[in-house]
């Protein structure tokens, strides 16, 4: 009899994504008839007509990994891995079982014998999704972003419409400086499905640190529609409203991502309510604010976006050494910092007149990002203070050639260039 090749369904792990596949099997009525319900969602049904195959057929391995997929989904482990083992007595060399397997490590944090798994599923197949797919995430939830994206193209070698491939391409090109490419992955990826709300959330995320406003907001209101109560995609609205200078508006958003907070992420949930306290600084409610970096640091005294707002509220209510104290929790914590280097250095040239020291954290957040005008500027400051006008003049027409024209850093820096 001729075989038929159904889609099916199996859980592709990772921290964002599943998805479902089938594997062969003889054509027989009753078989065909749970793989429809399969299709059409009706696990429950599904599950009882493939009971009946396998008590009928017990040798029958497809239908004993695609029972096993079900109870996958449901989240009945023992269940699931006792048919995938079935299935493979029935047919050791079954590489879906085996990667089923692999999955039912995965969920439960067996992370090295869930890649034992999936590589002896490749042994067998080495075009095999499933396992090539949730390699590529094990790798990228590691950091090793060059073996991730070898998996990933070798699942879209074999299935150019895999979107979610396509996806973890994008964010890994993102997180390795290739912009332009991530920008193709993604467009590629929301080409072929453009209604999963993760994927909508993390490109908007994208679009926001591009600084591409409308943008962002146009693919995370997509996704908050989609997802309705998700805090995620609202948080990040909050976000885009406070990078356009509408803190009001922010404050609505982040309010609406609290009410839908999870703690079980108290690093996101503590990157919210520090958020959140920004656009209440922003709106000169500082007693609220405060009360938002003080629980944002509750959660995660390790968040250094935390340090540095409430460093900044510090400051502009003339607490300066506190200011000073969280500026440096905020660089200890990330050494990249450059707002943070260039804020502690301007307390110590205005408040404690310390010109020397504070040229060192103004030249500190040149050294990271030779673009940050600001730090240009104040070491020019620092310089005058200590007289060495010819380097000061230096570092103010780097300001000149990096800021427009008419932008009132522009005029500081020449009125000051002036007085030199």
């Amino acid at each position: 009899m001729d075989k038929l090749y159904p889609k099916i369904i199996i859980v592709i792990i990772s921290l964002l994504l599943a998805g479902f596949f089938l594997g062969n099997a003889q054509e027989d009525g009753t078989y065909q008839q749970a793989l429809e319900k399969i299709e059409a969602g009706k696990f429950e049904e599904a599950l009882t007509l493939l009971e009946d195959v396998t008590e009928q057929r017990p040798d029958f391995a497809e239908a004993w990994n695609n029972k096993g997929s079900i109870y996958l989904v449901k989240g009945n482990y023992s269940e699931a891995r006792k048919c995938f083992k079935e299935a493979l007595r029935i047919n050791p060399e079954y590489p879906m079982a085996k990667a089923n397997l692999g999955s039912i490590h995965l969920k439960q944090g067996k992370t090295e014998k869930a890649v034992t798994a999936f590589r002896e599923a490749l042994e067998i197949d080495p075009a095999n999704e499933e396992a090539n797919y949730n390699l590529g995430n094990v790798y990228f939830q590691q950091g090793k972003l060059e073996k991730a994206q070898s998996y990933f193209k070798t699942v879209l070698d074999n299935n150019a419409d895999h979107y979610k491939a396509f996806y973890r391409l994008g964010q890994i090109a993102a997180r390795t400086g290739r912009k332009n490419r991530a920008e193709e992955y993604f467009s590629k990826a929301l080409e072929i499905y453009d209604e999963d709300p993760e994927i909508l959330n993390e490109v908007g995320r994208f679009y926001l640190q591009k600084g591409e406003l409308d943008r962002a907001e146009s693919y995370l209101s997509k996704a908050h529609k989609l997802t309705g109560e998700k805090p995620g995609p609202l948080h990040n609205l909050g976000l885009v409203y406070l990078n356009r200078g509408e803190p009001a508006e922010a404050v609505d958003y982040f309010e609406k991502a609290l009410e839908f907070r999870s703690e079980d992420d108290p690093r996101q949930l503590s990157r919210l309510h520090s958020d959140y306290g920004l656009a209440l600084y922003r709106n000169r409610k500082f007693d609220r604010a405060l009360d938002q970096y003080k629980r944002a640091l509750e959660l995660d005294n390790y968040n250094a976006s935390a340090h540095y707002n409430l460093g900044l509220l510090l400051e502009d209510t003339g607490h300066y050494d506190q200011a000073m104290n969280h500026y440096k929790y905020a660089f200890n914590i990330d050494d990249q910092y450059v707002e943070a280097y260039n804020n502690y250095g301007l307390l110590l040239l205005n408040v404690r007149e310390d010109y020397e020291n504070a040229l060192k954290y103004f030249n500190k957040a040149i050294d990271i990002d030779s673009g940050y005008t600001f730090a240009y500027f104040n070491r020019a400051l620092a310089l005058t203070n200590l007289e060495r006008y010819k380097e000061a003049r230096e570092s103010l027409r780097k300001v000149l050639e990096k800021v427009p024209s008419k932008s009132k850093l522009y005029k500081r820096a020449s009125d000051l260039l002036e007085q030199l």
